[in-house]
């Protein structure tokens, strides 16, 4: 007898044929430690729980026939048989492990798993447990367990990259809080952010490589990401086909095109899973994943409701010049870490995720740079509607009070100049709106109405009137 293996009959002979006793090959399955979770099939060893597969079911069970059996080939059979035959309706009969079985993130509090321990995060203190404290009543996910020792080092690779990738030295706070977000695996119908990695360069043409998909895939060292191209999404069931329950949830490359107002409800309520051959799953918000959505674009918003969940970070066009991060740094990200630069990450993420905690887990956009606004203002309304604007607002600045004829004269002029058909051409409503943008953006007052007298009653420095437009 192999001695790590415990041998159990789960066969009956009746009238000199073997059977399967379904009930006691249950029973050993489940006892083995085969379970399901999400539909998925795992097995149970100590306090974590891996993945499994069918196969592996399928030869642990076998392995617990005895070989020296008299009968060994005839009972092997038999169980062949019940397996081609009956193994998907056994399988379905194992234990079910919920989320609730698991030690997991609340609205104030973190776990982050490492080789010998785990920290527990929280808005003012970070505390490091050995496995042998382990809650009894609790297991881990195996896939949650990062490979290394948790150590703290203020300085390495990790932070170095975020310094130089993003506009670090004023807006630290802010994108700690960020990252602090995706990494805390606590999502509730008030925490429904969508982030948005834009890129300062002004020309979207010249974007990429600044280190947005080496952020995004950074965060898969911490918790679990999964991506998909932007070009290839249908707004439809299909878009969260390949998502298989990562607590993020990417698109890169998103066309200027993309719609992200389709994010608004799954970013704070329930959506409908529906996988190829399968029943549909209503996911509820605690279990969906949070958005992050890359783009060398910039973004529209449209509406409250994405005017409150879209967050940006603006990268910087630093790794684009320096001709990559690889090239920079001299070394891949992250396989070429030392053992200082991972307890670097570390201690970022961890640090990040206090940041989070103690802001109330809310998050704010922050201004634009200057290129990161102009780049929003024309994806908003257009490269068209933007050079009449930026070519004629001194002249109304200059006037003070400008009769909308004369703005309507100049933009039907400067649209016959372009040959642009009048199909394409913005209403007065759109240009009326994109102007006194445009003026709040450059500190001043603007009305588009009829009340051309309003310059008397405000400082003429800081109003700016287009009658009747």
């Amino acid at each position: 007898m192999h001695p790590a293996i415990q041998y159990k009959e789960f066969w009956l002979l009746h009238n000199k044929v073997y059977q399967i006793s379904r009930e006691s090959i249950s029973s050993i399955a489940n006892d083995v430690g085969f379970c399901l979770y999400r539909g998925s099939l795992y097995k149970i060893i100590g306090k974590t729980i891996h993945p499994s597969n069918e196969r592996d079911l399928q030869d642990t069970l076998k392995d617990r026939i005895d070989p020296e059996h008299p009968e060994y080939v005839k009972v092997c059979n038999a169980y062949e048989a019940f397996m081609q035959k009956n193994g998907k309706y056994m399988m379905s009969r194992l234990q079910i492990i919920t989320r609730d079985h698991f030690l997991n993130d609340a609205s104030n509090s973190c776990y982050k798993f490492f080789k010998s321990g785990y920290i527990k995060i929280m808005a003012d203190k970070i505390f490091y447990r050995e496995y042998k404290n382990f809650p009894k009543n609790k297991f881990i996910l195996s896939t949650k367990i990062q490979p290394r020792e948790f150590r703290e080092n203020p300085d390495g690779k990790y932070i170095e990259f975020l310094r130089l990738a993003t506009d670090w030295a004023t807006r630290s706070e802010n994108i700690m809080s960020i990252i602090g977000y995706l990494c805390h695996e606590y999502k509730d119908e008030t925490t429904g952010y969508i982030i948005v990695l834009t890129e300062q360069c002004p020309d979207p043409k010249d974007g990429g490589g600044s280190g947005k998909n080496l952020f995004c895939n950074l965060l898969n060292y911490s918790t679990s990401y999964h991506s998909k191209n932007g070009t290839q999404v249908t707004f439809d069931e299909k878009f969260f086909q390949s998502w298989n329950g990562q607590r993020i949830m990417g698109i890169s490359d998103a066309p200027k095109s993309f719609k992200f107002d389709f994010l608004k409800e799954p970013s704070t309520g329930t959506f409908i899973l529906k996988k190829l051959y399968k029943d549909e799953i209503e996911i509820p918000v605690q279990d969906g994943p949070k958005f992050i959505v890359q783009t060398n674009y910039s973004y529209e918003v449209s509406d409250g409701g994405l005017k409150r969940r879209i967050i940006p970070i603006e990268f910087t066009d630093f790794f684009t010049k320096a001709g990559g991060i690889d090239v920079y740094f001299g070394k891949h990200f992250p396989t070429g870490w030392s053992r200082e630069d991972w307890a670097n990450y570390d201690t970022v993420i961890a640090g990040s995720i206090q940041q989070w905690l103690s802001s109330n887990r809310k998050l704010t956009p922050t201004i634009l740079t200057e290129t990161g606004w102009s780049k929003q203002f024309e994806y908003t309304y257009k490269a068209n509607i933007t050079e009449f604007i930026i070519d004629n607002f001194d002249v109304w600045r200059s006037n003070i009070n400008t009769p909308s004829k004369d703005v309507q004269d100049a933009l039907n002029a400067f649209y016959n100049a372009k040959d642009v058909a009048k199909t394409h051409r913005a209403t007065p409503q759109r240009v009326s709106q994109a102007i006194k943008e445009y003026a709040r953006h450059k500190g001043l007052i603007c009305e588009t109405n009829k009340l051309i007298r309003l310059s008397l009653l405000l400082d003429p420095v800081k109003c700016l009137i287009i009658s009747n437009l």
